[in-house]
């Protein structure tokens, strides 16, 4: 796995917790098995749990539902990395 698709991975589930409007487009192209990593294919298939049942993918819904999930504490750090990328992201679309 290069580095690149780690960041690749990453950048796209920050743009999915950054950009409501992203989350179905990603969905519909991509699955948890596309993800590299463990922790980022969690990641994906609870938050495409959370478009499926039409919840908002932000930082605290997410956290929620991984807890409820009972994702571990690793995968829950990870997301909040994503929420640092995410919060660039949105800085730079502004």
């Amino acid at each position: 796995m290069s580095k690149g698709q780690v960041e690749l991975e990453r950048a796209v589930l920050a743009c999915m917790i950054s950009s409501p409007r992203i989350a179905p487009k990603v969905v519909a192209m991509l699955e948890a098995s596309d993800f590299t990593s463990s922790d980022r294919r969690m990641i994906f298939d609870t938050m495409q749990g959370m478009q499926e049942e039409g919840l908002r993918i932000d930082e605290l819904t997410l956290a929620a539902e991984l807890r409820s999930h009972g994702y571990g504490s690793a995968v829950e750090l990870y997301a909040r990395d994503l929420y640092g990328v995410a919060a660039q992201l949105a800085s730079v679309e502004h």
